[in-house]
């Protein structure tokens, strides 16, 4: 996000002031840092870290930001990931053992457990509203470049804002990136690219070559 405004009043100088005034990151919320979500502890470092440098605001948290980074960044080893950066890891453990609550409350519907309705908060429902022509709705999604970003290429997967109404989903234009995030960007891309191309052509040396990009 490279532009941000309320009411008129430019945000990115405030967010950036707040970056400052926390130059340790922010202190996780009681309800991260209990056991159960420990998979999910962040201090906000990474996307601070990455606002200072190109100046604009990443919108994910910070595992999901790491991982399209350079390892050496904030990956580079245990110390670096916890100490310097304090977010953590999914453990395959800790994947398993989710996955297995997940099939463990599958089995209690399929044997008859009444089935519980709420508000789970997904926007995919509020998608799937707009797109039967129950009200319009503009949120952030994975869809083909069209144009909307100018300097990727045109049919590469990005995520954009779009417009989402009765049977269509439009990309909102978002503007060319700035120059060092593009470079981030398109080495994401072209990586992405290698891989599907590599499984289509069950090209084991492709692969590898992604795997080092």
């Amino acid at each position: 996000m490279t532009e941000a405004k309320y009411k008129g009043l430019d945000l990115l100088p405030l967010y950036n002031e707040y970056i400052d005034e926390h130059p340790n990151g922010l202190e996780p919320s009681v309800e991260m840092k209990h056991w159960a979500n420990g998979a999910y502890l962040r201090t906000e470092l990474v996307k601070f870290t990455l606002f200072k440098r190109y100046g604009a605001i990443v919108a994910a948290g910070d595992r999901h930001l790491a991982e399209f980074c350079p390892g050496h960044w904030f990956l580079h080893d245990k110390k670096t990931i916890q100490d310097e950066y304090g977010f953590s890891l999914t453990t395959v453990a800790w994947r398993k053992e989710e996955w297995q609550g997940r099939i463990k409350k599958q089995e209690e519907y399929y044997n008859g457990k009444p089935f519980e309705r709420f508000d789970s908060g997904e926007e995919s429902v509020r998608q799937i509203k707009a797109l039967v022509g129950l009200g319009n709705f503009v949120t952030n999604v994975n869809i083909p470049n069209y144009g909307q970003i100018p300097n990727q290429p045109i049919g590469a997967v990005v995520e954009t804002n779009a417009y989402f109404s009765g049977d269509s989903v439009r990309p909102v234009f978002a503007g060319e990136i700035p120059v060092g995030l593009n470079a981030l960007i398109t080495r994401i891309i072209d990586e992405q690219e290698m891989v599907v191309d590599a499984a289509l052509d069950g090209d084991y040396e492709k692969a590898f070559i992604a795997f080092l990009y």
